[in-house]
């Protein structure tokens, strides 16, 4: 996934605080992203804590993090420093209407959610989902916006109908206090300096299982065609500022009434009316 030309470098944690991972030395950072997929760990080592990754955020790093309904409170206190707070442990989504197709059938587990309902103002960055992405095994979240967080946004949200519930409940009755669009099912947050992170509350979601699993008889059966291919790649692709960067150039400005010589002016005199015009494009 992702365009660039970027080297994998994978390591692994069991969660023992004695574990060492380090990102970097004497502050140079080893790594230009950070794809965290370890949503059971108690901890991320000894030398990996919340703050670390924290500063690595601020030092222009991008971070993203799959979580489950089985995150445990290293990861939630990790994702809620970007506004986002998981359901309780042990609840799972539930609910959606699934694609009609002849995969369906397999499919039919309660740890199952299905969801395209894709936040309206991110259509201009992220393609439109024509089939329901497969959400399994997942935690819903409720993003920060009673602090009016501006950073902080869903991507896909829960469809309508859905919900959640305690999967180690003796019934499904034990449901959260949030449902349908209420829950969002993967954020993006992104700093005044364009750090961006990316939050996914299933780990499964983006699993080779899940994309072939959704594909489209009607084009092909192409894995290109699975919901779930196109929503993790252009959601890698948004994190990694492969997608959705603007580039400004052009900037002019000039006192209002007076033609354009082709140079901006080194300075106004005060309470001056100025025009500003600058070209914006997406890269």
């Amino acid at each position: 996934m992702g365009s660039g030309n970027h080297t994998l470098e994978f390591k692994l944690t069991s969660g023992n605080p004695t574990d060492t991972v380090n990102i970097q030395q004497f502050n140079k950072y080893f790594y230009d992203n950070i794809i965290l997929m370890a949503p059971s760990v108690k901890s991320f080592g000894s030398d990996l804590r919340i703050n670390d990754l924290m500063e690595y955020v601020d030092f222009h790093h991008n971070i993203m993090v799959f979580g489950s309904s089985d995150s445990r409170k290293v990861v939630r206190d990790l994702v809620n420093e970007f506004g986002v707070d998981f359901e309780d442990y042990g609840y799972v989504m539930n609910g959606g209407v699934p694609p009609k197709s002849s995969s369906q059938k397999a499919f039919k587990q309660e740890n199952l959610a299905w969801s395209s309902d894709l936040f309206t103002p991110l259509e201009r960055v992220f393609t439109k989902l024509d089939r329901p992405v497969l959400f399994e095994d997942g935690v819903g979240a409720v993003i920060d916006s009673k602090s009016n967080n501006m950073n902080v946004f869903p991507i896909l949200r829960g469809s309508p109908g859905s919900f959640s519930f305690n999967k180690g409940a003796e019934d499904r009755k034990q449901t959260g206090p949030y449902s349908g669009n209420q829950l969002t099912l993967v954020a993006g947050y992104q700093t005044r300096y364009n750090q961006r992170v990316v939050v996914s509350g299933s780990l499964k979601m983006c699993s080779n299982q899940a994309m072939l699993a959704t594909r489209d008889p009607k084009k092909g059966n192409l894995i290109s065609s699975s919901p779930n291919y196109q929503l993790c790649t252009e959601m890698v692709e948004w994190n990694l500022q492969e997608r959705g960067v603007l580039k400004v150039e052009n900037v002019r400005h000039q006192k209002v009434g007076e033609e354009w010589t082709g140079a901006n002016p080194e300075n106004y005199k005060r309470q001056v009316d100025i025009q500003y015009f600058v070209d914006i494009y997406q890269k």
